[in-house]
Formats: structure tokens, sequence, C-alpha cells
């Protein structure tokens, strides 16, 4: 008994060490996009979880340099900084939790509407034009 209490405890405390702001932004996130000359496409889903791990699959053709596992797998850790979501392999990155210059240049701008509805966004440099892309909740 007393192990299958210990067991719901850890459970239940998956996402403690997120906070509410954080918190909000747990789930998947899908993301279309197409340039101006219909040269370029890409799409995929960013999922962000509770236990602070996240997981990128994409597929597109263009020179995009999005991140992808192309699998699903749930890599080491997302956290926000300065209102951006930060992907990280970097143990230190997740540690101090840093807006650093791999974030401002790969991370997702947090966007709130006046309705309270929340999008992300990212900006892509494709051929020396930079590219608006929104990612949706799913």
């Amino acid at each position: 008994m007393r192990i299958g209490a210990i067991g719901l405890i850890l459970i239940l405390s998956g996402c403690s060490h997120l906070d509410e702001n954080s918190k909000s932004l747990v789930g998947k996130w899908s993301w279309n996009f197409t340039t101006d000359d219909a040269r370029c496409y890409h799409s995929g889903i960013l999922s962000l979880r509770g236990d602070g791990k996240y997981s990128v699959s994409s597929e597109g053709g263009c020179e995009a340099v999005l991140a992808s596992d192309s699998f699903g797998i749930h890599r080491s850790g997302w956290y926000i900084a300065e209102n951006m979501v930060c992907l990280s392999t970097d143990s230190k990155e997740l540690e101090f939790r840093e807006l650093t210059e791999n974030c401002k240049t790969r991370g997702y701008k947090i966007n709130s509407s006046p309705d309270g509805k929340r999008t992300l966004s990212q900006q892509l440099e494709l051929g020396g034009v930079t590219h608006h892309v929104g990612l949706s909740r799913i």
C-alpha cells in the first residue's frame, strides 16, 4: 500500500516544477508554412509536456532550419525566458533558464491576444528574407 501511495504522489507531482505560465502552454502546437513563391513548405507539431520535455515532428521541402526528430521522441527540455519558449538539450541552459542566443534565434515567442488566447510564433530566415511562422494549439 505504501509503495502504491508513493508512486501516485510521484505521478501527480510530474508538473510541479512548472509555473502557471508554463503549465498554460503544455500541449501540442502545430504549424503550416509556405513561402510567398510556394517554393518552400513546412508543417509540423511541437509537443510541450508537463514534465518539461518536448518533441518536434515535422516534414517539408525547403531550406528551413526547424528542428525535427521525426519520431516524436521527447527530448531534454523546454523553459520560458523573457516571453520565449526555449528548447534545449543542454543541462546548464535548463538549470539557469536564461534567454540564450540559441533561444533568441530558434525559440518560440509567446503571443497573447486581447481575449486571452495564447499562440506561439517563430521567425525564420530563408534566403535573406525573414518569415513569420505562427503555431496554433491543437
